[in-house]
């Protein structure tokens, strides 16, 4: 209830102290029998008022117990406010903050997606793959069409971005959010680059390099 309501109704309140004892003056006269009608009206009024003050407040009261516990910043039974809960998730906003800057500066690929697999952070290694996997895409552009449609990756699944093959490992971290690490799954040399390695170990050629792109 909003402390202009409270208010409105604690006005009620003695308004109607005042009313009742205007009326006993008027009915009864300025005498004793008067008098005592208007002092036992404002009489009830004062902790009549105040009941209803505390009444109002343990109410609000227990209503922000139960946001508290909804959002998890208090445990039951503590006292609570609401500067108090708007503060503790500040903080907590901060910190998730902290750590999502932290998660997004990794060169490491690996990807946090919702219960509905969408993506909620990338790490450097992500975006240097595939610079579309923004926040709010579907994991599709990263891990391909299988992952919505087969309901998600099999246990160290393999999967090709930006032409390298990874093993994914996905893991939950609760909330339906589950975090997919891409591991390098090894390289592989085609045919003609190992045959060229190969003839350069014949010849003695030890100045021989293998292209960048040619182990994948």
């Amino acid at each position: 209830m909003s402390r202009t309501r409270l208010a409105l109704l604690l006005n009620l309140c003695w308004l109607a102290a005042v009313v009742v004892a205007g009326a006993g003056l008027v009915v009864l006269g300025p005498g004793v029998a008067g008098f005592a009608v208007a002092g036992v009206a404002f009489a009830v009024s004062a902790p009549g008022s105040l009941w209803l003050g505390l009444a109002v407040e343990r109410t609000h009261q227990r209503k922000l117990e139960v946001l508290g516990q909804a959002v998890g910043v208090m445990q039951a039974g503590e006292g609570v406010s609401v500067e108090a809960i708007v503060k503790n998730l500040c903080t907590r906003l901060e910190r998730a903050n902290q750590f999502k800057v932290a998660f997004s500066g990794l060169r490491q690929p690996a990807l946090l997606l919702s219960a509905e697999g969408d993506i909620v952070g990338v790490t450097q290694g992500v975006l240097a793959l595939e610079p579309r996997a923004d926040e709010g895409q579907p994991a599709d552009i990263v891990l391909g069409q299988g992952f919505s449609n087969g309901g998600g990756l099999a246990q160290d699944a393999l999967v090709t971005v930006g032409d390298v093959r990874f093993q994914a490992r996905q893991r939950t971290t609760g909330g339906g959010r589950s975090i997919v690490e891409l591991t390098q799954a090894g390289h592989f040399i085609a045919d003609d680059d190992f045959d060229a390695f190969t003839a350069a170990l014949e010849s003695g050629q030890t100045s021989f390099r293998f292209d960048a792109r040619a182990a994948q």
